[in-house]
């Protein structure tokens, strides 16, 4: 696995940043989660969660920052996209993304919806695990009308295996969750690899 930026609280040495057109992908520091808490706690955002995120101030840390122990003990990687522009200047935190086992989701802030940066974001992070994490297979999990966020998945080349009806305290009766995966030979078809997209560099 390459090496990446050691600076200040960041303390992840295995999990590169990916550059593409609109985004730099990092993974998670500490100075991310007042911003990421913010995002989870709009309703917007957390009701396209399957299970409503907590919002413990403790607990979010504890989840949102990335380091080495977390990937190599829990299988977990959580990244965070930054907007940047033409410039190459790194403007703004607007989402996040998570792999945990050989799951990914992920959410934006409300304010960038429908403009082709949920895609991405997800194509960067699918392409870190096919690149780094070595993953043959991932999983995708979206509420049945999530539509942008299934035809995020859909574009990308999930292909869809399976419906299943949860309940949780958050919401009233049964609601729909539809379950998507995608082999990596689909999954590097899709997302060019090897050749041009998102590409992976490391800051010294």
């Amino acid at each position: 696995m390459s090496s990446c930026h050691t600076g200040g609280d960041f303390k992840c040495q295995t999990i590169p940043e990916i550059v593409t057109r609109r985004l730099l992908v990092r993974p998670t520091r500490d100075g991310d989660v007042d911003t990421l808490s913010d995002l989870l706690r709009d309703h917007r955002v957390s009701s396209r969660f399957l299970n409503p995120p907590r919002t413990d101030e403790v607990d979010c840390r504890r989840r949102l920052v990335q380091d080495d122990f977390v990937w190599k003990n829990e299988r977990r990687v959580q990244l965070t996209a930054v907007s940047r522009t033409e410039a190459q200047e790194f403007f703004e935190v607007i989402g996040a993304a998570r792999i945990e086992e050989d799951q990914i989701s992920y959410y934006i802030t409300p304010a960038r919806w429908s403009q082709g940066f949920g895609f991405e974001l997800v194509s960067a992070v699918c392409g870190l695990a096919w690149r780094h994490l070595t993953l043959e297979k991932l999983y995708a999990r979206v509420l049945r009308d999530n539509v942008a966020s299934r035809r995020i998945l859909e574009r990308l080349g999930f292909m869809f295996c399976g419906l299943a009806y949860r309940t949780h305290a958050s919401r009233p009766g049964l609601y729909a969750v539809l379950h998507f995966e995608i082999h990596a030979p689909r999954l590097a078809e899709r997302i060019s690899l090897p050749g041009p997209g998102p590409t992976c560099r490391t800051l010294l």
